[in-house]
């Protein structure tokens, strides 16, 4: 791969081995590890699995970055006043100022992705080799597959323009697949990437079990992410025989209701979540709470919008509308608290995907096949409040009707201007909601260049890619 890839290869790869098997090869200096030892069982394959699984976890993807900045940029949560912090990372995100150079979070994204493919893929040249239980070795190399697909399809999401753009024949982004001391600095198309994402989760499906423990990706949770796949590749179809194949497994009944709807983790909807609660795995003062409220030393620096507590308390029954609480800024309770700081210390589980997405997946690929969308939805959202009725638009209507309810469902779940710009809509924003920054960056046109991120200007000079995307 491209040089500064190769680099993550060479130089990072027994840091991850040596983070997640510290039992293991402790003994043992980083000059004398090799990897005869790493995979001589499965036991201590599957601790490379879970360094995996720490570095995604981080703040720089899923345990903050993503999320955060998928909201910035959308419509329904804003920067704090300069005056009080400015974070640059956080508002060069919000105010749609990025650069090559000032990218926000993207290089620190780009690295963590890209040293967790590595890993991956080092673990699934070695695991059919290694010696142990054969349950054991397909599940590992299942979690190790369908953890490349995800991360891909993250990548391609963010550093990409989505599908809608061009049909999948925009730039795409390096794909990383196999062991390689090449410098590769080629790059295929966005429908490049897709069919590889979808080719791993299949490989990946046939090898898990149905979900028994959400705190490792498992069979449900792959059906789920490749019916979110097809869901952004436009193909509605399979989107929905994909959702259909979860709610078959998981049944209405596993949805959250009024009366017992919570934010504890591993709840009776959760498919695939990342356990930050164990010290261990903690990210602290960095965690999504923390930068969301000022509870046990967070930093607030992103408030709520006032238009989105409006539509989140529509109804007084709504459990959803109960998340916000008094903010350090306004006197209009806009710190939104849906990461609770379960151990005082900016500790919380974060979800990669749950049941209630997964309705609404399949509402959005039914209304757009003329199929029975409506239903889905109301199956959710009658157990959001006894106030929601079944809904009688269709079409396009119908489509703009579910994206609300995404907005309401699924903030801070890594969706925001992700579900904008798949659909080809810009992102407009109240104008009295948003009062610190430029006019400008009230309206951002869903095909604007600033809705992906730049290909970092270290790995441009590292490796010699002449090309980075659009406006760049």
């Amino acid at each position: 791969m491209m040089k500064n890839i190769k680099t993550i290869v060479c130089l990072l790869v027994m840091s991850i081995l040596l983070s997640s098997c510290e039992n293991v090869l402790e003994k043992f200096p980083n000059d004398q590890i090799n990897e005869t030892i790493v995979f001589s069982t499965v036991t201590k394959a599957n601790g490379v699995l879970m360094g995996v699984y720490n570095e995604i976890a981080g703040t720089s993807y899923l345990g903050a970055g993503l999320y955060l900045r998928a909201d910035m940029k959308g419509t329904d949560f804003r920067a704090i006043k300069p005056s009080l912090n400015e974070r640059n990372p956080l508002r060069i995100e919000y105010e749609y100022s990025e650069t090559a150079i000032l990218n926000g979070n993207a290089f620190n994204m780009w690295s963590s992705c890209y040293k967790a493919l590595n890993n991956l893929n080092i673990l699934l040249a070695k695991i059919d080799e290694v010696p142990g239980d054969d349950g054991e070795r397909n599940r590992i190399k299942g979690e190790a597959l369908a953890l490349r697909a995800m991360i891909h399809f993250d990548l391609v999401r963010t550093f990409s323009y989505p599908w809608i753009i061009g049909n999948g024949s925009s730039q795409g982004i390096p794909l990383v697949v196999e062991v390689t001391g090449e410098a590769i600095i080629e790059r295929g198309t966005v429908a490049d990437v897709y069919a590889q994402v979808i080719t791993d989760y299949k490989a990946a499906e046939a090898l898990l079990s149905p979900v028994e423990n959400s705190r490792f990706i498992n069979k449900t949770a792959v059906q789920a992410l490749l019916a979110r796949t097809y869901l952004y590749q436009e193909d509605w179809a399979n989107s929905l025989i994909y959702a259909e194949k979860v709610i078959s497994t998981m049944g209405t009944g596993s949805l959250m209701n009024i009366s017992n709807f919570t934010r504890d983790p591993f709840n009776s909807e959760s498919l695939f979540e990342l356990d930050l609660i164990h010290p261990n795995n903690s990210v602290g003062s960095s965690a999504i709470s923390a930068q969301l409220t000022d509870d046990n030393g967070g930093q607030e620096d992103i408030l709520a919008t006032l238009s989105f507590k409006t539509l989140l308390t529509q109804f007084a029954d709504d459990p959803r509308g109960q998340f916000f609480q008094p903010d350090r800024e306004t006197t209009n309770s806009l710190s939104y608290a849906k990461y609770l700081d379960v151990a005082q210390e900016g500790s919380h589980n974060v979800v990669v995907i749950r049941l209630s997405e997964v309705f609404l997946i399949a509402a959005e690929a039914a209304a757009r096949s003329n199929g029975d969308g409506a239903s889905y939805l109301f199956e959710l959202t009658q157990r959001r409040s006894a106030s929601y009725t079944l809904s009688t638009l269709t079409g396009d209507a119908l489509v703009d009707e579910i994206a609300i309810e995404r907005r309401k469902e699924l903030a801070v779940e890594g969706h925001g201007v992700y579900d904008y710009i798949r659909r080809g809509k810009d992102i407009t924003r109240v104008a009295s909601d948003h009062e610190n920054i430029p006019l400008n960056k009230i309206t951002i046109k869903f095909d604007n260049y600033q809705t992906i991120y730049p290909i970092p200007i270290e790995e441009i000079n590292a490796s010699g890619m002449v090309q980075t995307q659009g406006g760049y």
